[in-house]
């Protein structure tokens, strides 16, 4: 699992950034409205990921503080959510 990420910021979009790693690969991340927004192209930022894995998906939500991951998780785990 992905676990952290950081990068330049490729492309943003509402609640979506695109961030391209040291290595070259660019990876499609959901992100709150404040990061969009927040953020431009061509800055550098670094994510808390939480990786979700479905049957014929695979997202990656990012979080610019652990506090704010770890709250998402237990949000997530919480049935009727």
């Amino acid at each position: 699992m992905i676990a952290y990420l950081d990068g330049e910021i490729v492309r943003t979009k509402p609640n979506l950034i695109v961030l391209k790693t040291s290595g070259g690969v660019g990876y499609q991340v959901h992100v709150t409205q404040q990061v969009s927004v927040k953020f431009a192209a061509e800055e550098f930022i670094a994510l808390h990921i939480y990786t979700n894995v479905r049957e014929n998906d695979i997202s990656l939500y990012g979080f610019q503080e652990l506090v704010e991951k770890e709250l998402f998780e237990m949000l997530i785990k919480t049935s009727g959510v």
